[in-house]
């Protein structure tokens, strides 16, 4: 007999773990090999295995009787973002923004990072209409600027790869600075702060509360549906992940690596496929939930937004932008 909570993440005839996009992850695709090959000199079988330990976790907790007791390793925090210069977080991100945030329910926190809260006063004013509590964070309230230090700023802990965000910020390249801070605030927003948590998109929607799952698990991905890779637009962390950590240290020095050329290469700046590609070495070691498109969450308000919102995100290349500020790591 199931544990009635846990039977409302399926959302459709059968387990999200025997759905095909779960079995195909863990077949592992060319492209996750290929990246896996350059980066960490593993193989497909290693990864497969891996992958497979990773669902037969998460398989005990919904099958076995009674299911092992949660972990409650994830908090529950929620964190959103909207880095953008002036732009107002579109009606229908905001639309979906407060559908997630409501369907995960009592007793979760849930915080909105900007850069300008006067700026994006009218879409924070949208969404505190429904979403009363929420929490609005500007990034230099609570990470230290360059020239900072932590004794003047007590309540301010460091940013890790601030020169990268910070540059791609200045050119524009806002998809990059996300990249930098989703990984930061899901590890340490301030000196209180135990980290984990979840983050999204905000153009993720929720279809169903996934938190008793998060409950019983270390970590958390959305499986991209045509590639089966792990992306970080919707993803959960317990406190304290030694490889999240191993992966924001890399952004202190993004220019020093190359691809081709050691473990880690560029996979700190480059974005969801290289930090999922390590995640991809170690998740068998974790109870680490593959999220599903259609059953757990619909990507479509964000993917649709992207075409919208191009000529606003930039498309400088950020490669050519790191290799032309010859001091970008200069008072990290």
């Amino acid at each position: 007999m199931l544990q009635v909570p846990l039977t409302k993440i399926w959302a459709s005839d059968k387990p999200w773990f025997n759905t095909n996009p779960v079995k195909a992850w863990c077949q592992v695709g060319e492209s996750v090999i290929n990246w896996s090959k350059m980066m960490h000199r593993t193989d497909a079988g290693h990864i497969k295995d891996q992958r497979t330990k990773s669902v037969k976790n998460m398989k005990a907790v919904v099958l076995q009787e009674p299911p092992p007791p949660p972990l409650n390793l994830i908090p529950h925090v929620s964190h959103q973002m909207w880095i953008t210069k002036a732009k107002q977080i579109p009606d229908g991100h905001i639309e979906v923004t407060i559908a997630r945030c409501k369907i995960l329910g009592e007793g979760w926190t849930h915080i909105l990072w900007v850069m300008d809260a006067e700026v994006l006063a009218p879409s924070i004013a949208k969404l505190k209409a429904d979403l009363p509590a929420l929490k609005v964070r500007q990034v230099y309230d609570y990470y230290l600027r360059k020239g900072e230090d932590s004794a003047a700023h007590p309540h301010k802990v460091k940013m890790y790869g601030r020169p990268l965000f910070d540059a791609m910020f200045d050119n524009n390249v806002f998809v990059v600075t996300t990249d930098v801070l989703r990984r930061n605030v899901v590890y340490k927003s301030s000196p209180d702060d135990e980290g984990g948590g979840l983050y999204s998109d905000m153009g993720i929607r929720l279809l169903v509360d996934i938190t008793p799952l998060l409950n019983h698990a270390h970590m958390a991905f959305y499986v991209q549906p045509k590639t089966n890779i792990f992306d970080l637009g919707l993803s959960a962390y317990a406190r304290g992940l030694a490889p999240l950590l191993q992966s924001l240290e890399i952004l202190e020095c993004p220019d020093a690596y190359e691809f081709g050329k050691g473990l880690w290469q560029q996979h700190g700046f480059l974005g969801s496929i290289m930090f999922q590609t390590y995640y991809g070495q170690v998740c068998g070691a974790f109870n680490t939930l593959p999220l599903v498109d259609g059953v757990h969450y619909s990507n479509e308000a964000h993917l649709s937004s992207m075409k919208e919102r191009k000529g606003a995100l930039g498309n400088q290349i950020f490669e050519t932008i790191i290799k032309r500020k010859n001091s970008l790591c200069d008072g990290c």
